[in-house]
């Protein structure tokens, strides 16, 4: 159930559950694009292993290392701070009275049911990676990477349309099957009061799956002028705000550590 995320939605950017502080639109997506997924897919391995092998001993230490990375994972490290918060109440009951090999036991009976939530943001995550890095590189390819003096930004829809992607934007979602068609949700308005700051209108939504936050956040910020993009000297992504067309980002140039890419 804390895997099932409120998002609230607004001018510039949105708030994620309880935190406090406003991300622009694209923030999640840029860290997706930019996390390692080597050290979670092995924790996950190892635990998928372990089952594999009926190795109940093995799962505990294993369970442990597995929601310790998923803590880290993009959007969720934003508001799930320990463990207790990840799983069901049964879960952590079993292990307080000291029943973890009858609770090892009745998750080797339908294991593939206790590793949902792991297994698809893993999914998620190495999909985004790949389907979206792909969509935001057409879209800016042969493209002036970074607007000269005088020359006049192509709007951002424009280079979709440019580039035969509209019709990823829409019904397919970026992908090719049902299971990551469109998402459909439901929307409930709010006013968001933050101190030092004017009430705002908000769009508030609910989402079950990474995969569907994410297609909303690109989408939102797509319309509002904030998108990922691909730093030309390190490579890694950066959020481009509305009107600029920078094609650096403002992190450490590789081998200068002093100087970011930006400046050199």
């Amino acid at each position: 159930p804390h895997t099932h995320t409120k998002i609230q939605f607004g001018d510039k950017g949105y708030w994620v559950e309880w935190v406090p502080g406003c991300l622009p639109y694209g923030t999640i997506l840029t860290e997706i694009l930019n996390f390692q997924m080597e050290d979670y897919c092995a924790k996950l391995a190892a635990v998928e292993q372990a089952i594999a092998a009926h190795a109940p001993e093995q799962l505990s230490d294993r369970l442990e290392a597995l929601m310790s990375a998923f803590m880290k994972l993009p959007l969720y490290r934003l508001y799930i701070l320990e463990p207790g918060a990840i799983e069901a109440e049964w879960f952590w009951k079993s292990i307080k009275a000291g029943q973890q090999p009858d609770l090892i036991a009745e998750m080797l009976k339908d294991p593939d049911a206790f590793l949902s939530k792991y297994v698809q943001a893993r999914d998620d995550i190495l999909y985004i990676q790949e389907r979206y890095g792909w969509f935001l590189e057409s879209m800016f390819e042969g493209q002036p990477f970074e607007k000269k003096k005088g020359q006049r930004k192509l709007p951002l829809a424009q280079q979709l349309v440019d580039h035969c992607l509209e019709a990823l934007v829409s019904g397919i979602s970026l992908g090719e099957d049902k299971q990551i068609d469109a998402p459909q949700v439901n929307i409930q308005y709010a006013v968001l009061e933050q101190e030092g700051r004017p009430p705002e209108l908000v769009e508030k939504m609910y989402f079950d799956r990474l995969l569907d936050f994410v297609y909303v956040e690109l989408m939102r910020g797509l319309q509002k002028g904030y998108v990922p993009k691909r730093c030309a000297s390190c490579g890694r992504w950066f959020i481009q705000l509305p009107g600029a067309t920078y094609a650096y980002c403002d992190g450490p140039a590789p081998g200068q550590e002093d100087k970011t890419c930006r400046e050199i």
